[in-house]
């Protein structure tokens, strides 16, 4: 293999090659055995029609793409080494010489990483807010504890109230005709969470079941469902069955439910030092934030092309697991949503550039500052990713494979590197 031409422009690297023709002769062989072994010849057996058949049966220039994908993968770590680049993307390759007792040529492009001019780093100023927990926060999550291991009971004798989930007849309508997704029988409710309209729910209070009423609701233009959004809808609801949370007391039986502990104070202590610590946490990470976008802000970088569609790509697989989550694929949010998926990465795009310079940024802090991830520290993280997979340590490594693993240890020296810029800065207490 012969660097033949390189040549840089901005972040882009094109280099000429060449290769020896035996080698791609050997190379495009191997292609044919491999298109051949999935290809059925009528009068052979799967895969065992001699090549002079097969390429009666085959797409030559098909052959060729497959042969130079196998030269460049075998080429590839050779060729960036003897061209000392960096790549952040898969390369464009175009043959340029293909012909008999002649050598083979192709040329190479890529994206590499930038060149970076890094400005200030240490010393950086913030504020933070103040991590303190109140009792009125603590009141709050006991009452959501409370929430979520309430009954619903049915109520009779009174009419709508706050709070209230209420089983509804409904029909509604605008002037373009019927809304159906709106309309139905024993519809469910809960009054005073605006799930139709707040206007909706005020005219419901004080209906008793069975009774009737019909009005007419203008619902917002920033309304979710565009149906509704900005219309005059008139609606006629009839209650069928009215029912209420109830809430169970906070005593110190409810405490040991809960948690275990015995007492309702008991339980308090606990909370406050688990809400301490998530708001510590938070407002630790709002602090990071700030700090590593002001560094980004004060470093001179052009990002490639390359940098910017690879975490777009990471965004939108971080997309699939949050929808996944949710019981939802890529394609009913697409759906849903009405953007396709070149929309959804275009909306992206900002925000991936951002992603990539602050990666850019902290790397080139690790660099200046000669950090390193220790192999106790790269293992630990192993060990911590593997538990939450539920997998053992060295199984999680296969699984993830050296990209993967060198992803961990990127990673781990970014964080590295953020938690030094935190300690190099100048945090305030907001007052």
């Amino acid at each position: 293999m012969k660097i033949l031409k390189q040549e840089k422009t901005g972040n882009r690297v094109k280099l000429e090659i060449e290769e020896d023709r035996n080698f791609y002769k050997l190379m495009e062989g191997k292609a044919y055995e491999e298109v051949a072994s999935d290809l059925t010849v009528p009068g052979f057996r799967k895969g065992k029609a001699p090549r002079n058949i097969v390429e009666q049966y085959i797409n030559r220039e098909f052959v060729v793409e497959r042969a130079t994908q196998n030269i460049v993968s075998s080429l590839y770590f050779d060729i960036i080494k003897s061209a000392n680049i960096e790549p952040v993307d898969f390369p464009d390759v175009v043959i340029t010489q293909n012909e008999e007792k002649k050598p083979f040529l192709f040329t190479l492009e890529v994206d590499v990483y930038p060149e970076v001019k890094l400005g200030k780093y240490k010393g950086l100023k913030a504020e933070k807010e103040r991590d303190e927990v109140s009792e009125k926060e603590v009141d709050q999550f006991i009452d959501d504890l409370r929430a979520r291991m309430s009954k619903v009971i049915e109520v009779s004798g009174r009419g709508v109230e706050d709070d209230d989930i209420v089983e509804i007849d409904v029909k509604a309508a605008s002037k373009e005709g019927d809304i159906k997704n709106l309309s139905g029988r024993r519809i469910a409710v809960m009054i005073g969470k605006g799930q139709i309209a707040p206007a909706f729910d005020k005219e419901l209070l004080g209906l008793t079941v069975g009774e009737s009423k019909q009005f007419n609701v203008n619902v917002p233009i920033e309304h979710f469902d565009k149906q509704m959004a900005g219309k005059s809808v008139s609606f006629n609801v009839t209650p069928r069955r009215i029912s209420k949370r109830e809430l169970p007391p906070a005593t110190d039986e409810f405490a040991k439910e809960v948690s275990g502990l015995g007492t309702v104070e008991a339980l308090r202590q606990d909370l406050k030092m688990r809400l301490h610590e998530e708001k510590r946490q938070r407002i630790e990470g709002e602090v990071k934030n700030k700090l590593i976008e002001e560094v980004v802000k004060l470093m001179a970088v052009q990002v490639p092309g390359g940098m910017v569609r690879r975490e777009t790509d990471l965004m939108i697989d971080e997309l699939k697991s949050s929808l996944a989550k949710q019981q939802m694929t890529l394609e009913n949010y697409v759906k849903l949503t009405g953007k396709g998926e070149d929309s959804i990465r275009k909306e992206m795009g900002s925000g991936a550039l951002e992603r990539a310079k602050a990666k850019i940024a902290l790397r080139m802090v690790a660099a200046q500052e000669k950090l390193e991830v220790t192999p106790e520290e790269f293992e630990g993280e192993i060990q911590a990713l593997a538990s939450s997979s539920g997998e053992k340590p060295e199984k999680f490594k296969k699984l993830v494979g050296e990209d993967g693993q060198g992803y961990i240890r990127e990673y781990l020296l970014r964080r590295k590197a953020l938690d030094y810029i935190m300690s190099q800065a100048k945090v305030m207490q907001k007052k």
